[in-house]
């Protein structure tokens, strides 16, 4: 739905990370308020296993974007393809903050629905010390009682979607959680 770039805010200076929303999705309405939403419900969060949203907003009908942190490493998917499984201890220290910040999400009554390696980032400091990252709430959803939206729609990515889920089910939290011990045991099976 987005691309991102690396930008520099022109008054603070800061390099951060942009998504812009493609022109063709930000002229969908469904898209678009999938977009927007992908913000609020990461700067709901506020949490600091999740990335953290700076800004967002429309410049006209037919472009919307985000502004995050900048984060500097690789997603746990990259890190699997290049080195293969991890030990428990080093899937522990990736998996377990991220457990935390999927709980802080739940506490919001939001479920992110797509918990994938690709959707974890290992931002590096530079000195040795790697921080895990929750990313892209694009189709994360509030719970029924709050939005009243219908969270049996299908969506997310198949190798990680909870039995529940892939049938069309009410995805809830425990959605979350069968998506992310999928991501366990592919990082401790490879």
């Amino acid at each position: 739905m987005g691309t991102v770039f690396e930008a520099v805010h022109r008054w603070t200076g800061r390099h951060v990370a942009l998504k812009l929303l493609q022109s063709e999705a930000a002229l969908d309405i469904e898209a678009s308020h999938r977009f927007l939403q992908e913000a609020r419900y990461a700067t709901a969060i506020e949490h600091p296993n999740v990335v953290e949203v700076l800004d967002m907003g429309r410049d006209d009908e037919s472009s919307a974007y985000m502004v995050f942190e900048l984060l500097r490493g690789e997603s746990l998917a990259d890190r699997l393809e290049a080195h293969g499984p991890l030990d428990a201890m080093q899937a522990a220290m990736i998996l377990l903050p991220i457990a935390d910040a999927l709980a802080a999400a739940h506490r919001l009554g939001i479920v992110h629905r797509d918990v994938k390696p690709e959707n974890i980032f290992l931002e590096d400091d530079g000195m040795g010390y790697v921080r895990p990252k929750l990313l892209d709430f694009g189709i994360a959803c509030a719970s029924e009682r709050e939005s009243g939206a219908d969270l049996r729609v299908v969506m997310g990515t198949p190798g990680y979607l909870s039995p529940e889920q892939a049938q069309g089910l009410h995805a809830g939290p425990a959605s979350d959680v069968w998506s992310l011990c999928v991501v366990l045991f592919e990082c401790l099976s490879g």
